[in-house]
Formats: C-alpha cells, structure tokens, sequence
C-alpha cells in the first residue's frame, strides 16, 4: 500500500525537485499534429518525421515521462504496447519479450543510450532493472521490428534507445539542476539528480542515480520460496551460517543496491563522454529455496567510454565517426544445495565471474544528392575479447583462475560441502582479471548503404547491409520500404526487412557442469513483412501496424540451432485529447494500446521424453491480446492526475516450463 500511495503522489505532483520549476509546457501533452512531424533518427540512422520513418516507433518524451509519473525505466517498458513483460525481482528484474519473442532474458531487443549498445557483451541481455537515471533523459524512443540493415548484429526484434538531455538548449552561462528523491515501502530509496551547464560553446552534463530496497517478502506466496525450505538445515547445513547484507541465509531476503554515473562534455561537432552503471540484487523468486538460497548478491556492470565527432565534410555531405570503449562484467555469489536423496545435499557458496570488454569504430557519411535523393553508407569494425567459460574457484569442475589447495572435504572442488558437515570453509574468490587462457577474441566487420527517394507523395528507402564475424562468419541483411502520404498528415507504410542474432559467447563457450556450451552455433533470422498506417484528424492520432515474422535457425536453451518460430501480430497505438471538465484547466490527454500476438513454435519440449519433439505449439509465455489505457488530467497549473490501466489475457506456461 505505501508505494502505491507514494506513486500517486508522485502522479499528482511534478515529480521529484528542482533548481528551477519545470516549465508548464513540460507538463502538456505535445499537440497531436506535431507528433507526425516528431523528429526521429532511430529508424533510418538520419533525421527525418516520424510520418517518414521505415518503421513502428513509439516516442515517449520527457513531459510524457513526467505526467505518467514513471520512477524508472522499468515502469515506462511496461506500458510500452507490443511488450510481455514478466517482473521477477531476481538477478535480472525483469525480462521483456518484443512482439512475442519469448527467450531467457531479453537478448532480441537492442537497448542502447545516445545510439551506443549497451546489452551485456557475454550474455547479449538488456540489463533493465532500477538503475537508468530519469532526470537526464529527453525522451525514450522505441522501435519496432529488424532493423539489422543499419545497425547490424541484434537489431533483431526491436530497439529501445534512450536520448539525453545535453546543454545545447540552454543560453550561453546557463546551468540546470534536477534532483529527485524517492522513499517507498520495504525500505525503497531513491535519488536521482543531472546538472547541465553551457559555456558558450562548450557544454556539459553529470548524472547520478542510486536506488535501494529491500523488496517485498515473497517467501510463502507460493511455496517453492518458503522459508521452511530456505531454513532446513538437513538441506542447507553449514550453509546457513553465513549472512548478505546483515541477514543471515536461511530466510527470504531480496536486497537491491543500483548506481548509475554518467557524463559528458561536447564542443562543436566533438562529444565525449563515460558512464557507468551496477545492478546488485538478490535472486528473488527466480530458484525454489530446497536449491537456492535467494539473500546473496548477483552483479552486472557496464563501462563506457566515447569519442564522437560529426561534421559538415563537403556540399551535401555529412559524416560521423565515434570510436567507443565498453566492458561488462556478471558474477556474484551463489548458494546451492544439490540433491543427493530425499534429505541430503551437496552444498556450496562460491563466486561467479565473467569479464569481456570490446573497443569499435563506426563512420557513416550522409549524401544529400538533391532534395529527393539522399544517400547513407557507413562502415563498422569491433574487437571484442571476451570470457569463455564462467570463473568459479571451487565450483565441481568449473574453470578456475586461482590456484586451489586441495579440492575440498569431499574430493569434488575446493567449494564442495555436505549437508551434514559441521563447519563449511568458503573457496577463494575469483581473479580481479579474467586470465588470457580463459578468453575469446572475436572480430566483427560490417557495412551498409542506404537510399531514400521521394517522389511526390511517395517516399522509398532501401538498405543492404554485411557483417562478418570472425567466428560464425557472414551474413546479409536487407531492408525496403515504400510510403505514401495520402494527406499532410496520412501515411500507409508496406515494409519488409531482415535481421540476425548472433549467438551469444555464453552459449558459445560458457560451460561448467550443467551449462550447455556450443561453438558451432550459427546466427539466428528472422524474416519481416508489415504493414503501418497513420494518421492525425482533430482530437486523434490513430497508428496501427499488421506484422509477421518468420524465424530460423531458432537458438535455444541447449546451445543450439534448432526450430523455426512464426508470429502473426496486430497493434493499435493511438493518441487522443478530451475536453476537461475541470475550469482553466488544459485538455486531457490520453493513448490507448491494443496488442494481438500469435506465437507459434514448430518444435516443443516433451517433459516426460526429456527433450524438444517436431510438434507445432503456442511459444507460451506471451499473451494473445493486451490492453492498455492512459490518461491524464491536468487539474491546476502544476498538478497532474495519471490514471492508466492494463489488461492481459490468460497466456500458456512456455514451451520447456
């Protein structure tokens, strides 16, 4: 109850505190006729309407963060339309399915800032939890479909970008400061702060976010948490003599520690900048307690740093180049208990680690030949050096970076206990490096060309991209739209585009006992035909898509190449405005978003067999129809109601559940 109070006063308030008040303009809905005539750049990687953009997109900016009253970006994806999003408060909070593409975590949608990739480098997930700041963000922009002909590998169900704000808005010797601060139930906190400034022609942005919990207490909603379990000492023994974040293992405890730095500084046509931010949570409900004590921390960090410079080089044409430096790491502690009888289990406390980082260089150059025929080509090279196999001192015959004494009581590894053991020694913790034995360098290649032409009413744009990748090699990917404007403010839109997900280097490498691993993978494709049309009369802007998508070379759980899936699906994102009742006060202002999503898979899992049989089933985890409505009501100058609601029809357990 305290956090659903808490988030309705944020909704009735401008939320959060700051240097300056937000300017009323801030807090209206942008007029429906200016939304056709939104810049976008995500689509075609140029500038262009969004009535003219080669693709489904949603934008949410940040007057319409502000009204809805978001504390997060996870609560922004959940009301995005075309999304299943199941939150589990675990090592990953949540994972989100694009258009009905159900997989382990969310690895088929691209997440980047400012244009750069920000999905894990080993695991391909896009870590969404309570880290990404607000206060610095202009606005979240959302596509829908493959988008590989520009942006390559993984661009493959959709991409989710997030644009900052900068201090080119703002006069010479201006400064802007935001902060703000949160409490909520289970010991929530939050600040979040952003300070820009401009010196005549320099300007400059810092961010800051850090968020804390200690989650709600699920133990016994379900009994696979129960604490009976977590506390059974016949299963857990010496186990449950240790203690996380001051509470002792043996109970539910589900502790979140997230930070967020980033900033940067640009001058001209020259941008650099670093970020940097950690996701610490507890496992959540994600293991069943006989198995899995939940209270130990699971981490995942991403490093940036970039340099990017674009400029006028002649008449008409324009070029880009960027050179960026990442690294991402996944590890922390893990308690198990591995069955051995009825009433006994090996146990174990031990540290996971997996270190990759990678440096690329893109240039791309736009040729504006005429007013009706622009040119984009660019090229990409990137070295990653990445973790083959998970480092885990002491786990069974897991990879190792430091020397062992012995392996263990039992002969099984350093980290290997009983249950009926009296005492339990913890094993080492892993190098701060990963070692060189234990890493794969990888080399990826990849160029496109792109043209748009504009011919009255009617506007095309065709693209071709080729990557190679040193391990899996090539791969090509097209793309093709045609648009006709059948008034200023219509547009019917026929695309068609391919994409490809590369196999992720956990499961091309990442093996111990129990983890497939396979080198042998191939990327995966998928195959998109659509069909959008939009269009703004009066108090409503109407926008709906008809999609369907053909994949192969489906890659599954087992590190492997297996299956074909299809999805036929319907969407419906309108906008609206309505007269408000209330006196002097601005209209109201509303979207509405309806979903239907046919998963099916050509293969399923057998649980009696114990394996995938040639079977055409529902993909299961995805809701065939979804409802959404949103309004807000402005009531006086600075206050603000949201009111929104969702709907989610009944949806079968996945495949292999």
């Amino acid at each position: 109850m305290g956090a659903t109070l808490l988030s309705l006063l944020c909704a009735l308030c401008a939320p959060g505190f700051s240097q300056d008040l937000p300017d009323l303009d801030a807090l209206l809905a942008t007029p429906l006729a200016e939304l056709m005539q939104m810049d976008v750049y995500l689509a075609s990687g140029v500038d262009e309407p969004l009535i003219d953009a080669p693709a489904a997109m949603v934008i949410i900016d940040a007057g319409e963060i502000r009204r809805r009253g978001y504390t997060g970006l996870h609560e922004l994806l959940v009301d995005l339309p075309g999304f299943d999003v199941s939150v589990t408060n675990g090592t990953l909070y949540l994972t989100a399915y694009q258009r009905g593409y159900r997989t382990p975590q969310t690895q088929r949608t691209l997440l980047m800032v400012d244009g750069r990739v920000d999905n894990h480098l080993w695991t391909q997930a896009a870590g969404i939890s309570r880290q990404y700041p607000l206060s610095n963000v202009d606005r979240v922009e959302v596509l829908y479909g493959p988008a590989s002909a520009v942006y390559g590998p993984n661009a493959f169900q959709g991409i989710i970008n997030i644009k900052t704000k900068t201090g080119h808005d703002l006069e010479p010797g201006e400064t802007s400061t935001r902060i703000d601060a949160q409490i909520g139930s289970y010991a929530t906190r939050t600040v979040d702060a952003t300070t820009r400034g401009r010196i005549n022609d320099l300007t400059y942005t810092a961010t800051a976010r850090v968020f804390r919990s200690d989650e709600a207490d699920l133990s016994d909603r379900w009994g696979f948490n129960s604490n009976a379990l977590y506390g059974n000492r016949e299963l857990w023994g010496p186990i449950l003599d240790f203690e996380n974040d001051g509470h002792q293992l043996g109970t539910y405890h589900d502790p979140t520690d997230d930070i967020d730095v980033q900033g940067s500084m640009s001058y001209g046509g020259l941008r650099a900048g670093s970020s940097y931010w950690r996701t610490r949570e507890g496992y959540g409900t994600y293991y069943p307690a006989d198995r899995a004590q939940n209270n130990t921390f699971w981490v995942n960090t991403s490093r940036q740093w970039y340099v990017e410079y674009e400029a006028a080089l002649a008449e008409g044409i324009h070029g880009q180049s960027s050179f960026v430096y990442r690294r991402s790491t996944i590890g922390g502690e893990w308690a198990e208990a591995f069955p051995d009888g009825p009433a006994a289990s090996w146990i174990s406390l031990t540290s996971f680690n997996s270190d990759s980082d990678s440096w690329a260089f893109r240039q791309q150059a736009r040729v504006d030949v005429n007013d009706d025929l622009q040119i984009l080509t660019g090229v990409k090279f990137e070295r990653k050096d990445l973790t083959q196999a998970y480092d885990i001192p002491g786990y069974w015959d897991a990879f190792s970076s430091v020397s062992l004494a012995d392996e263990g009581p039992h002969g099984l590894g350093a980290g290997i206990g009983y249950s009926s053991d009296s005492t339990y020694t913890l094993p080492p913790a892993p190098a701060a490096n990963m070692p060189p034995i234990n890493r794969a360098l990888t080399d990826d290649l990849g160029g496109f060309l792109q043209a748009t032409s504009v011919h009255g009413p009617y506007r095309l744009n065709i693209g071709v991209r080729y990557d190679h990748n040193s391990i899996y090699g090539g791969t090509i990917n097209p793309r093709i739209s045609a648009i006709y404007r059948f008034a200023e403010q219509g547009a019917i839109k026929a695309l068609y585009g391919q994409a490809f997900q590369e196999p992720a280097p956990i499961q091309l490498y990442g093996g111990w006992q129990g983890r497939l691993a396979n080198p042998d993978l191939d990327p995966e494709k998928v195959q998109t035909v659509e069909l959008i049309a939009m269009y703004q009369t009066g108090r409503v802007f109407l926008d709906g898509s008809v999609f369907f998508s053909a994949y192969d070379h489906v890659l599954k759980e087992e590190a492997e190449n297996a299956g074909e899936r299809t999805v036929f699906g319907v969407e419906l994102r309108p906008r609206f405005t309505l007269p408000n009742p209330l006196p002097r006060s601005a209209d109201l202002s509303g979207y509405a978003s309806y979903a239907f999503t046919q998963a099916r898979s050509s293969i399923r899992y057998d649980a009696d067999a114990g394996s995938w049989i040639d079977d055409d089933a529902d993909l299961g985890d995805i809701a065939p129809s979804k409802l959404q409505l949103g309004v807000n009501v402005p009531i006086w100058q600075r206050t603000h109601l949201f009111i929104n609601s969702r709907y989610e029809s009944a949806k079968k357990l996945y495949l292999r559940n």
